[in-house]
């Protein structure tokens, strides 16, 4: 499995694996409550690059691929799942992090089931939550509405 850009040359003629790319990286101001702990929903976009037509077993996610956040001071509390990507699709998940900070820096970690790491995407531009929402357009514009 490779973890490219977001975009790919000629190797889709010659792909014995995903190509996979972390398209977005958002973090936003939704949030859950996690084991008593206010956690903030961090968007990720994945996206298998190759051409449909390359479809087969070899480049396609068919088991668990875990999706997690790092950085200074952030703890992902729980992480993403993806079971299938298969060639010319994208996937969008939540993973719940503590911990991020106004411009800090954050790398979407990408592993098996089995903990094995598979790739990771640097650089994502991190920010807190709202801790406080007042009656101010430029708080009131951050809002989003829940997944529910």
């Amino acid at each position: 499995m490779t973890l490219t850009p977001s975009s790919i040359s000629s190797i889709a003629s010659s792909a014995s694996s995903p190509a996979l790319s972390v398209r977005q990286a958002r973090f936003t101001t939704r949030w859950e409550l996690i084991n008593g702990v206010r956690a903030q929903a961090v968007e990720v976009t994945l996206a298998n690059l190759l051409p449909a037509y390359t479809l087969s077993l070899r480049t396609s996610i068919h088991s668990e691929v875990l999706v997690s956040i790092e950085g200074a001071g952030i703890r992902t509390v729980s992480p993403a799942s993806v079971f299938r990507l298969v060639p010319s699709d994208q996937v969008r998940v939540d993973v719940f992090v503590t911990g991020s900070r106004s411009g800090g820096s954050a790398t979407v970690r990408l592993r098996d089931s089995h903990g094995r790491d598979l790739g990771s995407s640097e650089g994502w531009v991190s920010s807190p939550l709202v801790s406080t929402w007042t009656p101010d357009v430029e708080v009131l514009k951050m809002h989003e509405t829940p997944t529910w």
